[in-house]
């Protein structure tokens, strides 16, 4: 689509298993098992809430894009999934919003006006360099997608996109925000240390 973005159609939806399928207010149609991954599935076993029911591992994601309809179904997508979405069309006010907000992960485009997204990347690479950054555009050469995954991109996702993919990265990025979490509870000399190296 030109959006970037490729979704089901409401009839291919309903072929999918179960029949359920959510659509958005903006019409993004996809089947309802795709809201959890398996990876999701595992992680909300592990995570029971006062009730006794299960839930995934909540995030902050930044979505860095000059199209606003691309924008709006990340936020739709991912809302529905219980995440937080924080946007930016442009990569000064990415860098911004890395700097003054705590965020889970980037997910960022590359051909943009002004500061494009290799620019933007290596800065935020900068800024924090532990921050996953998943590269999102139907501009890159492989050259260029295999030059930042060796600089450190967490993953390379062409356009048009499929959600399920994004799903797939989002249950990955929860296995990653759950070990740092493990690390940060049992290595309470390494934090220690971290404070007074400050």
């Amino acid at each position: 689509s030109q959006s970037g973005v490729r979704v089901l159609n409401t009839a291919a939806a309903e072929k999918c298993h179960p029949a359920d399928v959510v659509v958005t207010p903006n019409g993004l149609v996809f089947p309802d098992w795709l809201q959890y991954t398996p990876l999701t599935r595992q992680h909300r076993s592990n995570h029971p809430d006062s009730s006794g029911s299960l839930k995934p591992i909540m995030q902050t994601l930044l979505f860095v894009d000059d199209e606003a309809v691309f924008l709006r179904m990340m936020r739709e997508f991912f809302e529905l999934r219980g995440h937080t979405v924080v946007t930016a069309d442009n990569g000064y006010d990415a860098l911004a919003k890395v700097k003054d907000l705590h965020l889970d992960a980037v997910f960022l485009d590359i051909r943009m006006p002004g500061m494009d997204g290799v620019e933007t990347f290596r800065l935020i690479r900068e800024v924090d360099a532990d921050m996953p950054v998943i590269i999102v555009s139907g501009h890159t050469s492989e050259d260029l997608a295999r030059d930042l995954l060796h600089e450190g991109a967490f993953d390379f996702v062409t356009k048009p996109v499929e959600m399920w993919r994004l799903a797939e990265i989002a249950g990955h990025l929860e296995t990653l925000h759950e070990v740092r979490s493990k690390d940060d509870e049992t290595d309470p000399e390494a934090e220690s240390e971290s404070h007074q190296g400050h």
